[in-house]
């Protein structure tokens, strides 16, 4: 299981950070994601994405795989000690066996979370019916999957099946023709609405020149998405249309390429990267949203934000500034969203909201 690697594509990531370099504001990188995306570009380059599943340093901050590791500093004198100590006399053997508990502790975790996860999927087919997985979940080295009913998974991909499964209890999956997502990380959620929505047929993925590029990537390892990446985009003319071929469409564009969006979209998602932009950032996403957002948004995040400050931001976005930001036209309604979620992955309710369009 999970032998097959993901392909890199350097001249895709080179194209990223050229067009970043240019971007307008506030579509540019906000000073919370700032030190993150030059660490995932350092990896990157270094590393490769061949056994993305298994990279710690890769994942961290968006996704999950792999034991865990020391993530060392941006800083090259200080992350050069980071990299000499542990190989120094004596000080190597205590690293060793740190390493040995470490890998030790990241084994049994992972058996845990199967058996969460494979009770999770148990209550998810007594809700939506016998899933069919599209794609390798394992491609890239993971070292955590496992079987149900003849199928393979990975226990963080449940997780998201299972807010997606908590979403479809108060939306219709008819209603969900075409979503666009904001901060979509490694695309387990992109999957998630694949494998449990037969009627959605276009996806538009936003987020970070570094993170985009690992998505894209992933995507088109695992398959069951015709994926679009920015270089074809662009060659395409910036055009975004639905496909009515075996497989959903699913377009991966950077920041600066929201406001081009200008095709009607049904739901628009966002999971927990709203409080960590800066209030204009959030302010800018829902003036556009406005206009192409035809049916409601679904929202997750800490009802305070983050703390104050977190990572070098500058103003702190409470859910009262998203609200705040999306009242033109959206209107909360009031469910108690996380059942699945929330019984097997400890998600407060409070952190996920359901917006319709206020048509009055």
């Amino acid at each position: 299981m999970a032998n097959r690697g993901i392909l890199d594509d350097t001249s895709l990531l080179d194209l990223l950070i050229k067009d970043l370099d240019v971007a307008n504001e506030p579509w540019r990188i906000t000073p919370y994601w700032e030190t993150y995306h030059d660490r995932l570009i350092r990896e990157i380059r270094k590393s490769g994405l061949k056994s993305l599943q298994n990279n710690y340093k890769l994942l961290k901050g968006f996704a999950s795989g792999g034991p865990p590791t020391v993530i060392t500093p941006n800083n090259n004198l200080k992350r050069s000690i980071f990299e000499i100590v542990p190989r120094l006399p004596v000080i190597s053997k205590i690293f060793g066996e740190y390493n040995r508990l470490i890998h030790a502790l990241y084994r049994q975790n992972i058996r845990l979370s199967q058996k969460i996860a494979t009770q999770a999927l148990i209550e998810i087919e007594e809700q939506l019916g016998a899933l069919e997985v599209f794609g390798e979940l394992t491609v890239g080295g993971s070292q955590e999957g496992f079987e149900y009913q003849k199928q393979s998974y990975v226990p963080t991909f449940v997780n998201y099946l299972a807010r997606a499964a908590d979403f479809y209890r108060f939306v219709p999956m008819e209603e969900v023709t075409s979503l666009i997502e904001i901060g979509p990380g490694l695309g387990w959620s992109t999957i998630a609405h694949r494998t449990l929505n037969p009627y959605l047929r276009t996806f538009v993925n936003i987020d970070l020149p570094a993170t985009l590029y690992i998505s894209t990537q992933f995507l088109k390892a695992v398959g069951g998405l015709k994926v679009i990446n920015y270089a074809q985009y662009l060659a395409d003319g910036k055009q975004i249309s639905q496909d009515s071929g075996e497989h959903p469409v699913c377009y991966q564009l950077p920041i600066w390429c929201f406001e081009d969006i200008n095709i009607p979209m049904d739901w628009l998602h966002n999971a927990f990267s709203f409080q960590e932009m800066e209030p204009n950032v959030v302010a800018a996403y829902a003036k556009h949203a406005r206009s192409i957002v035809k049916r409601g948004a679904w929202l997750l995040s800490q009802t305070e934000g983050h703390k104050i400050g977190a990572g070098g931001q500058k103003k702190q976005v409470t859910y009262s500034v998203i609200e705040t930001a999306f009242s033109s036209f959206l209107k909360r309604e009031e469910v108690n969203l996380p059942k699945i979620s929330k019984t097997f992955f400890d998600i407060d309710s409070e952190i996920s909201r359901l917006y319709r369009v206020n048509n009055s």
